[in-house]
């Protein structure tokens, strides 16, 4: 609120760090892993965020507090959500371990959600990423919904 004070403004702190949002609508695949796409940014410090993902900017190597939260509505009865950070090998994205969730729908025509965060000890290059997964029978969207946003991806350093 407006009596908080000398906090640093989003982590812009001078720590390597991003917060992305996905405005426009991420279309899932149904059946298949999609990375997200993040098309706002709310901040970025030292340009570490680009291409849908995070790259941890050199000489910034440490333990990185990543969080992540996705949303989506309309699923089925029994339909399921996951959701996962991944990170580049070298040869391709693997999914972090400790990192997915997975949740269940309880009815027919709701929305759920999941979110994740966890402190993950990075080098510098290293690259992150969303994936996502869902069982639906159509494809579908991840959208903003009256100015709130359906999904978000962020992380700084933390030490």
């Amino acid at each position: 609120g407006a009596n908080l004070t000398n906090l640093p403004a989003s982590g812009r702190d001078g720590t390597p760090g991003f917060s992305v949002t996905d405005s426009d609508g991420t279309t899932l695949t149904s059946g298949s892993w999609t990375a997200m796409t993040w098309d706002t940014e709310v901040w970025d410090s030292d340009s570490a965020f680009a291409s849908s993902e995070f790259t941890v900017p050199s000489s910034e190597d440490g333990k990185y507090h990543i969080s992540y939260s996705i949303n989506i509505n309309d699923l089925d009865d029994q339909e399921q959500l996951q959701a996962a950070v991944y990170k580049d090998t070298g040869s391709g994205y693997a999914e972090v371990p400790a990192s997915r969730i997975y949740m269940r729908s309880p009815q027919n025509g709701i929305e759920i959600g999941i979110a994740w965060s966890g402190v993950l000890d990075l080098d510098a290059g290293d690259k992150l990423k969303v994936y996502v997964y869902h069982n639906e029978g159509a494809n579908n969207n991840i959208k903003s919904d009256g100015g709130t946003y359906k999904a978000s991806f962020s992380g700084y350093r933390v030490n």
